[in-house]
């Protein structure tokens, strides 16, 4: 029998969610645990990004790594998007200037989820985790690393956030990762 989420509607104690991670928790404990359709209580953009996931037979406890693709593979794509870099280069300087100070980053990823281009991190950041995923030539693919902002609109195209444990696999606490 699954853990009761603190806050679920169905407690006699809580009629209403306190928090955006009580109502994550509630929709990860009703897809992984009770094979329910959480509607409504995370995006419809990340559940189809789970649904996706568990029919590829992906365990959502798996450990994700987050290794650059090959040299050749990261040439090629870097060769590939040239243009593109070009031509957004002014657009990337922009946001990076807007984001100064926060923790955020500006990624941009070539058709298969490839990282093209991710705004250096102040050396005073103390993230590890996104240090480590926004590298360039890491691919962070949906079918790579599971739900990501950045995985879903390579997917879909479609712009959207992912927060904390919307992940589909367990990763250390964030802030939201808008895309």
């Amino acid at each position: 029998m699954p853990t009761p989420v603190p806050g679920h509607p169905r407690s006699p104690h809580q009629l209403f969610f306190q928090t955006p991670e009580q109502r994550t928790a509630l929709a990860r404990q009703q897809f992984f645990d009770e094979g329910a359709r959480p509607s409504g209580l995370v995006g419809e953009a990340v559940l189809q990004s789970w649904m996706r996931c568990h029919a590829s037979r992906r365990d959502p406890l798996e450990r994700v790594s987050f290794e650059q693709v090959s040299r050749s593979r990261a040439h090629a794509s870097l060769s590939r998007n040239r243009q593109l870099l070009q031509a957004g280069n002014l657009e990337l300087q922009q946001l990076e200037a807007a984001l100064r100070g926060t923790d955020c980053r500006v990624l941009l990823t070539d058709a298969q989820g490839v990282i093209i281009h991710a705004t250096e991190l102040p050396s005073a950041v103390q993230q590890p985790l996104l240090k480590t995923a926004s590298r360039v030539g890491v691919n962070i693919a949906e079918h790579q690393i599971g739900t990501t902002a950045p995985g879903i609109v390579v997917r879909t195209g479609e712009a959207c956030t992912v927060a904390g444990a919307e992940h589909y696999f367990v990763v250390p606490e964030e802030s939201p990762e808008p895309a």
